[in-house]
């Protein structure tokens, strides 16, 4: 296999779907002006690299071009639309039906003592944490998520996130 770029890779189904259109920006509902910027900026939401990070590694641009583009064109009516735009495609259904979903949690330490959090919950010490919570189809395109106490119980989350979108 040749090495191929990500971004590469995304510009081609961006050309098949045209799923950058529907990152509209906040004002004016126009798509992305420079498009290898929005994906390098896209990339770095994506695996969570950091746009400062990502400016040094891709000399595409700036932090503050990358900023501009974060700011400007996502949020979280233009991820749902994108997704749904690549959902609707037919490669999709290679990855499921879009039937079933999947929901757990990633558990974040936040540092400092709390000794009464490892009291309720042994089953992550005495470090104080934080849950996000997400449930997903098996298409891997996210239904539901939030944030919720270390302490807290999963299974009414986890209802949450699949009956929210029935």
């Amino acid at each position: 296999m040749p090495t191929t770029r990500i971004t590469d890779v995304l510009s081609q189904v961006e050309r098949w779907t045209g799923f950058t259109g529907h990152f509209g920006h906040v004002s004016t509902g126009l798509p992305p002006g420079d498009e290898r910027t929005f994906l390098a900026a896209l990339i770095a939401e994506a695996t969570n690299l950091g746009l400062s990070r990502m400016a040094e590694v891709c000399g595409v641009a700036s932090r503050r071009a990358l900023l501009r583009m974060q700011t400007w064109h996502m949020r979280e009516e233009t991820f749902r639309a994108a997704l749904a735009c690549l959902n609707a495609e037919p490669m999709a259904s290679w990855f499921g039906e879009g039937w079933r979903a999947s929901a757990d949690g990633q558990a974040y330490y936040l540092g400092g003592g709390g000794e009464a959090g490892g009291l309720v919950n042994p089953h992550y010490g005495r470090d104080p944490i934080v849950k996000i919570y997400t449930t997903i189809t098996d298409r891997y395109a996210p239904l539901h998520q939030t944030v919720i106490a270390g302490t807290a119980g999963e299974a009414i989350h986890a209802l949450d996130g699949i009956l929210g979108h029935v």
